[in-house]
């Protein structure tokens, strides 16, 4: 590559971690980099009646629904599930109102020890399966350690669902710190329990301190950041000035 590529060339990154990497690369140190979140169509991924969504998938109305899913479900280590079962354990100490519910993966032969219920909905493929579910939820938990963008975190603030996540990853581009959920040190189960417990007690009190609540504020969000047109615009600027400065 050092070879061929010797003359830099634009490129795009869908996250400011990923940039981070490209700068501190060997090979891209210093080409140009923008970052461009990946799209998500937010006249699908969009807020539906909870309760209406809650009964299509045979889930309680008295608990509160913490969702987890990845391609793998529960058994891919990047995908952290084990810094969420600690935390689980953790949050366990101080409510008994939770159920958990993992999407990815149907339900294993040997379920783990968990202090709450948890409920496997298989693998979903239908996008709008998947939005329901998200409207189902109160929160979504990526615990990812390693994480280029975190599309399933960009859908779910698209349908209004807060998201708990770790920092340090690409997800801390889609999550604003106790606006639209809440971003906890790397690794540390213990923050991502008081994460989870923060944005739970969010939802109770119906708003944040600043009148609007997180659900409004996931919307909104998405909205503003991974819109179709928001993305399209960034990326028709940004070939518009490759193209005037002659690198295109």
């Amino acid at each position: 590559k050092r070879k061929h590529w010797q003359e830099p060339f634009q490129l795009v990154a869908i996250s400011e971690w990923l940039a981070n990497g490209i700068r501190q690369s060997a090979l891209f140190s210093n080409w140009p980099v923008t970052v461009i979140p990946n799209p998500v169509d937010t006249s699908l991924w969009k807020p539906l009646d909870r309760q209406l969504a809650r009964q299509a998938f045979n889930l309680p109305v008295d608990k509160k629904i913490v969702l987890f899913g990845a391609l793998g479900g529960t058994s891919n280590p990047r995908k952290g599930y084990a810094y969420l079962e600690k935390a689980l354990a953790i949050l366990a100490k101080d409510r008994n109102d939770v159920q958990l519910v993992v999407y990815g993966q149907s339900r294993p032969e040997h379920v783990p020890d968990s202090p709450f219920a948890i409920t496997y909905v298989g693998k979903l493929n239908d996008p709008l399966t998947m939005c329901l579910l998200n409207n189902a939820a109160d929160v979504f938990v990526n615990s990812a350690v390693q994480e280029a963008f975190g599309q399933t975190a960009s859908e779910a603030q698209a349908c209004g669902l807060p998201v708990v996540a770790f920092a340090d990853t690409g997800i801390a581009d889609i999550v604003e710190h106790k606006c639209t959920g809440y971003l906890a040190s790397l690794a540390d189960s213990e923050q991502l329990a008081k994460g989870v417990h923060w944005v739970l007690d969010c939802d109770l009190a119906g708003a944040d301190i600043a009148g609007s609540t997180l659900r409004e504020n996931s919307r909104n969000r998405a909205l503003a950041r991974f819109s179709y047109d928001v993305v399209g615009k960034q990326y028709k600027e940004l070939y518009a000035s490759v193209v005037a400065a002659g690198k295109a």
